[in-house]
């Protein structure tokens, strides 16, 4: 069985994927979630505007080769075991360094995304707050079809409960990895 969240598993499977599966998820994700969106304001859906809302989101498929194949490309031309924003994500979803993982490089990078997170566990609820009462008033704005602001009302509130407890199990995660750092306390010298 995989360790970690239903997230992490699903960020494993992502980047076992070819790309080209990937696409075709974010396209009829973006699909589902455009005509979804429709339904519950309550606008008619046509076949007509479904195609061309399927065709949008091919678009965005197509988008996300181009983003995930330019990714690849960047991480590539790094010397292995670099702290690529692909290896820092893999590495603490896994809990797992890299073989060629050193310290003089990780840690700085480690070290900032703490930071980051830290003060985005401040800002992030609020913010997330403020979309939920958005949520509320688009419910009294259209009585007759008040499930749009609902569900977006329900989503931000969850993300501002959940965000801080994820941050922290984040973090938890990140400390384990700077613990895990070979011994080499700083940047080799170039003799």
């Amino acid at each position: 069985m995989a360790k970690g969240s239903p997230w992490d598993r699903w960020q494993a499977f992502l980047r076992r994927a070819p790309l080209w599966t990937v696409a075709l998820i974010g396209a009829c994700f973006w699909t589902a979630v455009m005509l979804g969106k429709d339904a519950l304001q309550g606008k008619p859906i046509t076949l007509g505007g479904a195609a061309a809302t399927g065709i949008v989101g091919l678009l965005f498929g197509g988008g996300l080769i181009l983003v995930f194949t330019w990714r690849r490309r960047m991480d590539r031309r790094q010397p292995a075991g670099s702290p690529t924003p692909s290896n820092l994500q893999r590495a603490i979803s896994t809990g797992q360094l890299p073989a060629q993982a050193s310290t003089w490089m990780w840690l700085p990078e480690l070290n900032k995304i703490v930071r980051q997170e830290r003060s985005l566990v401040w800002v992030v609820p609020p913010v997330c707050g403020v979309f939920s009462v958005l949520g509320v008033v688009i419910v009294f704005d259209d009585l007759n079809h008040p499930w749009f602001g609902a569900l977006i009302a329900a989503l931000f509130l969850a993300a501002a409960i959940c965000f801080p407890l994820w941050a922290g199990r984040r973090r938890t995660r990140i400390e384990a990895l700077m613990a895990h750092l070979p011994g080499e306390p700083e940047r080799p010298t170039e003799e």
